[in-house]
């Protein structure tokens, strides 16, 4: 979840320059409803209204805000109340204070609905029974069809045979390629995937070519060891349960023979053009949207994508993340309105055609369908990317084939992101950085 916050703004910034290719698409509300089997609210329910409590590190974070204020207009007779448990993703500080206090409320029995538990250790919260099995809930849902919903992300989120949470963003780990760029230097990216030696070899022939290009945006580079120490960490885990990676060591060093790694002159996306080309590049997001908008920054409507180096060279594995997750507390005393909103927020799988709404996003909640049909009656404002059927089908079958669920607790990658961030800018050296971070992680794991 490294750096959220600048990729949330970016994909802000995205929209907005998108944003003027829109137009309204008429859709049938009641067609649309039948298909996706939802049941729409009407507003002005008197009575008083039920009280959801929410607990969340983000007080006041977006998605959240957004998701609740949905929900709550498509079902009147609800109130999403957001418990104080003030902090941001990027302080660790702030996210053990949450963890900490969500600990104490649980334990005094205080009476909690909703969790967002992307940032907490869910392994330890499910031991300790402070999460509801789902498995009832989603069994008893009618509304509720596992064919909807990305079979392997199903799966691994299990724990044995139940579910405690669900996924509101998924994100597969890749990296853009401009193959423009990519095809002067007789790159081959087959099947989205690159070996280390391969991209090793590409970075060098990149170096002799002479091409005014480089492979990564310093803060990109930044993601990029992060993602391959993410992607690989159970390799540098030891039978005595401690992390030792020396094996990044030679690696990295390697890199910093690279002239062309990182771009001396621009510092994002947006500051990149007419300065050249940067020929790799990730976003939080992979979805038709985005990739119109990584072609628009990147200067080519030729893109593709490659899944991140593993260091046993594992071409099944397909990795991803989950960025916002929502489960119910074992204390909840409205299992079924809590159920509710977590069905409503899971990211689902589009039918695979293009249909008037199903090109806006290939990874989204239903929420978000109901919502804007809902809010503006036999119209929603959509944005339709420019990306071929083709490439449709292609992104929803690399969502398809995402098997291997990256998880790391968040206080972990706040203390690598901080030692990654002292080497790049050259405070550090490699060797202090695989030092550094080995000796905080097993500090902490041994706490």
């Amino acid at each position: 979840m490294i750096n959220i916050g600048l990729k949330r703004l970016n994909a802000l910034i995205m929209c907005i320059i998108i944003g003027v290719s829109t137009l309204l698409v008429a859709c049938d509300k009641e067609e649309v409803s039948k298909d996706n089997d939802v049941n729409y609210v009407t507003q002005g329910s008197n009575g008083e209204k039920m009280v959801l409590k929410v607990a969340s590190p983000n007080y006041l974070h977006k998605t959240d805000a957004v998701d609740f204020e949905r929900f709550e207009f498509l079902n009147p007779t609800i109130d999403i109340q957001m418990t104080d448990y003030s902090g941001w993703f990027h302080d660790t500080e702030k996210l053990q204070l949450f963890s900490k206090k969500l600990n104490l409320d649980l334990l005094a029995g205080v009476n909690l609905d909703i969790i967002e538990v992307s940032s907490i250790n869910i392994d330890k919260y499910v031991d300790k029974k402070y999460l509801l099995e789902l498995n009832d809930l989603m069994d008893q849902d009618e509304k509720f069809k596992y064919e909807n919903f990305y079979p392997n992300i199903m799966e691994d989120i299990k724990y044995g045979e139940s579910f405690y949470f669900m996924p509101r963003e998924i994100y597969p780990i890749l990296y853009y390629v401009n193959e423009e760029e990519s095809r002067k230097l007789d790159w081959e990216v087959d099947d989205h995937y690159m070996s280390w030696e391969q991209f090793t070899d590409y970075a060098i022939t990149l170096d002799e070519s002479g091409e005014d290009s480089y492979l990564f945006l310093s803060q990109k580079y930044v993601s990029f060891i992060l993602d391959i120490i993410k992607c690989n960490y159970n390799e540098f885990i030891t039978e005595d349960g401690t992390v030792e990676m020396d094996a990044l060591i030679p690696m990295l060093k390697d890199m910093e023979e690279i002239t062309k790694l990182v771009h001396p002159r621009a510092t994002d996306m947006y500051s990149i053009m007419n300065k050249s080309k940067v020929v790799m590049n990730s976003e939080l997001w992979f979805t038709p949207l985005v990739y119109t908008f990584i072609k628009y920054m990147m200067g080519t409507r030729d893109i593709d994508y490659t899944r991140v180096p593993n260091l046993n060279n594992d071409l099944e594995s397909y990795p991803y993340d989950i960025s916002i997750a929502y489960a119910i507390s074992a204390t909840s005393q409205h299992q079924e309105e809590a159920w509710e909103f977590l069905r409503h927020s899971i990211t689902y799988r589009n039918k695979k055609e293009i249909e008037q709404m199903a090109n806006l996003l290939g990874n989204r909640a239903e929420m978000e369908y109901c919502y804007n049909l809902a809010k503006v009656d036999r119209y929603a404002l959509s944005i339709i990317p420019k990306v071929e059927v083709e490439e449709y089908y292609d992104i929803l079958a690399y969502y398809d084939n995402l098997n291997n669920l990256v998880r790391m607790d968040i206080v972990i990658e706040n203390l690598i992101v901080e030692e990654i961030n002292n080497y790049v800018n050259g405070f550090i050296t490699v060797e202090d950085m695989i030092q550094n971070i080995e000796n905080k992680v097993n500090i902490y794991i041994n706490e």
